[in-house]
């Protein structure tokens, strides 16, 4: 029976828009041998000794491997079933997982916007990772992923089996899964042993063409696919890894109808693992492909495996590179690229409405497949192990104000990532996506979609099947948000990130991108030192600047019973200087006024450089003037006659 070693498995539900699979008239399906008499099972260990189909090492051309032809009717058929758990069971053995994947839509948005509605459960839980038990003897168990959000994939658990749940994946025709009353992980799982390179191919690929439940057969034939592999897929993963994972086919075998359907996936490639002899390792994948529009089949699914180095399960209903690729990813442990969008701003707040759109992130692998590939997203190729430390560079809430020259994240040198790290230990990363190298469509009409060329963010989203969020740079009211595709920052605006600890500003874009990271906005420092009254004039006097932008002389607000007046603070002030080395000494500020004799309020604050919105109050202080009288001396009177004088 199948034995994945670590792994899960996606499941990509099929919109009313499934794209048309490409037949190749000019080549005739390759038959392939038969398969062997005896079940091989899906370990890691050696295979048994049943007859090996012909293989092929997987060349970098596109030429399909070699096969014996087998009459057209092979049949497999599916293992015995195991009797069907029921609630109150103990099941032990290996968590699983698997995303069932999504085919793209053709006809706007409209479509996407329902299926990221219903991709998540009441809990928010991704409705596409489904899980199961796998026990010793390969029997699997389909269980809540809801309630294995904190187990990781590939480790030996013992669960209580509660009633049967009829989630989306049921309703759709999976097998319904069960709730767990308990769950008790007794080992971790294990990294994958790495298997040695074969030429020029790492990750060995077997293809299987299989008809569930005997369902006809399309226009696709094995050499199709097998081409796929070795060529698009192949060089893609071959460039994004920068040479660490170089996927091939290695043997191939033709259609051949089978009893077991995508009701149970698992069956459905024991089915095939039966017919290939096929048996799992590391780096080692079994592709099956299932005609488009089988019933209860996903476009795409694929077990999660743990690292690069991980092999796995996936099929797929389109011999597209896009949806190959993904399957692929999601065995070298990679989940999903979705989006973020608000209303108001870029992250949560009290203020913005926001929702995870499954899958909506046209860019990367990761999200939807479409036709169109991207470039490996910043924070996928770091969790692959794949992006240099010296392509990107990491900046903290401490690290200060800083601006980085970003190259493409399609290219292989310079700084091809920024890494925000919050106090929380929530990443963000930026990355520059120009119309170049694998990135080249989003300058032409095959970006159909709209997505824009320009500088993307995306924050880490750990443990979730959205494990990676493009954030929206301009958000918009929630009525637009199925036709909003454009979440590049915008040059020369401020984004804040991170509650506010990060504030980027993307400042020039050409041929690389200019970035400006500041930390979050510090209040100015300031002191109020005088206020004093001569008669009727008030005069006011003090220091102040601000800490993101210590050499500039700021503005300084004074008022007096609720009039006020701007000044700047770029007065000579020495011993500010002095102590606050690094800030100079244009920060004094001084200024009088008269006033009509009596009380008076004043207030004064410092305001803030970069957002002047902001300020630091100095305070409110009362003061009385006092009407001044006349200063004088009756120096003589005299009379002469009948005149007086004074003086």
């Amino acid at each position: 029976m199948l034995a994945t070693g670590p792994g899960h498995a996606r499941a990509d539900d099929v919109s009313s828009a499934t794209p048309t699979v490409t037949a190749d008239a000019t080549e005739a399906p390759t038959a392939t041998e038969a398969p062997a008499t005896s079940a091989a099972p899906l370990t890691s260990e050696a295979p048994v000794t049943t007859e090996a189909p012909t293989t092929t090492e997987a060349p970098a051309t596109t030429e399909a491997p070699v096969t014996t032809e087998v009459p057209a009717t092979t049949t497999v058929e599916a293992a015995d079933d195991a009797a069907a758990p029921e609630p109150g069971d103990i099941v032990l053995g290996e968590l699983v997982q698997a995303y069932a994947d999504p085919a793209p839509s053709d006809s706007g948005h409209e479509a996407e916007a329902e299926h990221d509605a219903a991709e998540h459960d009441e809990a928010g839980h991704d409705d596409t990772l489904l899980s199961w038990v796998q026990t010793e003897s390969g029997d699997t168990v389909r269980v809540s992923t809801g309630d294995v959000t904190d187990v990781e994939t590939g480790a030996t658990v013992q669960v209580t089996l509660g009633a049967e749940v009829q989630d989306t994946a049921a309703v759709e025709g999976l097998e319904p899964a069960h709730e767990l009353v308990a769950a008790e992980v007794l080992a971790a799982s294990e990294e994958p042993v790495t298997a040695p390179t074969v030429a020029a191919v790492n990750h060995e690929v077997t293809v299987v063409l299989m008809q569930p439940g005997g369902f006809a057969r399309d226009s696709t034939t094995l050499a199709t696919l097998t081409n796929v592999v070795n060529g698009a897929v192949g060089d893609f993963w071959e460039q994004q890894s920068a040479g660490a994972a170089r996927f091939g086919v290695v043997a191939g075998f033709d259609w051949a109808t089978t009893t077991a359907t995508c009701s149970d996936p698992f069956a459905l490639w024991q089915a095939a693992a039966d017919r290939a002899g096929w048996t799992a390792g590391a780096r080692k994948h079994l592709l099956v492909y299932v005609p488009s529009g089988a019933p209860g089949c996903s476009y795409g699914l694929g077990t999660l495996g743990t690292s690069i180095d991980s092999g796995g399960l996936a099929y797929v209903q389109a011999p597209a590179t896009s949806v190959v690729a993904h399957e692929f990813g999601h065995n070298m442990g990679l989940n999903h690229s979705s989006q973020l969008q608000c209303s108001a701003t870029v992250e949560e707040s009290a203020s913005s409405t926001c929702q995870v759109s499954s899958y909506r992130d046209y860019y990367d692998v990761m999200g939807i497949s479409w036709g169109q590939v991207g470039s490996l997203s910043a924070l996928h190729a770091s969790a692959l192990g794949v992006l240099p430390a010296a392509q990107q560079v990491e900046v903290t809430p401490a690290s200060g104000a800083g601006v980085h020259t970003l190259s493409p994240i399609s290219g292989s040198s310079g700084t091809r990532a920024v890494k925000l790290t919050a106090s929380s230990k929530v990443a963000y990363w930026l990355e520059f996506r120009p119309g170049s190298g694998q990135d080249s469509w989003l300058t032409t009409s095959a970006n159909v979609v709209g997505v824009q060329p320009g500088v993307l963010v995306r924050r880490a989203h750990a443990g979730a099947g959205d494990s990676s969020l493009l954030l929206d740079a301009t958000p918009s009211s929630a009525s637009s948000w199925t036709k909003d595709t454009v979440a590049v920052l915008p040059v020369g605006a401020e984004v804040l990130l991170a509650g506010g600890q990060f504030r980027v500003k993307v400042t020039g874009i050409g041929a690389t991108a200019s970035v400006e990271v500041r930390p979050a906005n510090t209040l100015p420092v300031a002191s109020w030192d005088g206020l004093s009254a001569s008669g009727s004039t008030l005069s006011v006097s003090g220091w102040a600047f601000d800490p993101d932008q210590p050499t500039v002389s700021g503005q300084v607000h004074v008022y007096v019973d609720g009039q006020g007046r701007s000044l700047t603070a770029d007065g000579a002030r020495p011993d500010v200087g002095k102590a606050y080395p690094g800030v100079g000494d244009a920060h004094g500020f001084s200024t009088s006024t008269t006033v009509a004799p009596g009380a008076h309020r004043v207030c004064v604050f410092a305001i803030d450089v970069d957002d002047p919105g902001q300020n630091t109050l100095l305070g409110c202080r009362s003061i009385t003037t006092q009407q001044t009288l006349p200063v004088g001396s009756w120096d003589g009177l005299s009379a002469s006659g009948a005149t007086v004088s004074v003086s």
